[in-house]
């Protein structure tokens, strides 16, 4: 027999025996990000920076945060603003189709996913 528990942060503790299983309550956030290149390398080197929606599969904002900012690495860009911070609401009818392919992606793959880059020059 199994008791069940719902979490929203991540357990590194033992104190979980064998009759207990976790479960880790994620929730798909969305953001509106703007970030600077981080270097002359990469595909928006010659911009000041961009702006793009972002989703990520998270337990809880800080970790949502942490994703983003990471994920953004592999595009040389580092995070100047995270706008918005919230839990994707499926059923809004205000959200873009896109988005909510989006947030279905990155539920299904554990993955932080990004809509279309507008870049800035000034």
């Amino acid at each position: 027999m199994f008791t069940t528990i719902i979490l929203r942060k991540h357990l590194t503790d033992s104190k979980y025996s064998n009759h207990v299983k976790v479960i880790l309550f994620m929730l798909v956030w969305i953001s509106t990000v703007n970030a600077i290149p981080s270097s002359n390398t990469g595909p928006f080197k010659n911009h000041k920076g961009v702006v793009v929606n972002v989703l990520t599969y998270a337990p809880d904002s800080a970790t949502a945060i942490e994703n983003i900012t990471q994920s953004l690495k592999a595009y040389f860009l580092q995070v100047e603003l995270i706008d918005d911070l919230e839990v994707f609401q499926d059923h809004q009818s205000s959200q873009t189709k896109n988005l909510h392919k989006l947030a279905i992606k990155s539920k299904k793959n554990f993955t932080t996913e990004f809509d279309i880059f507008y870049t800035y020059d000034e």
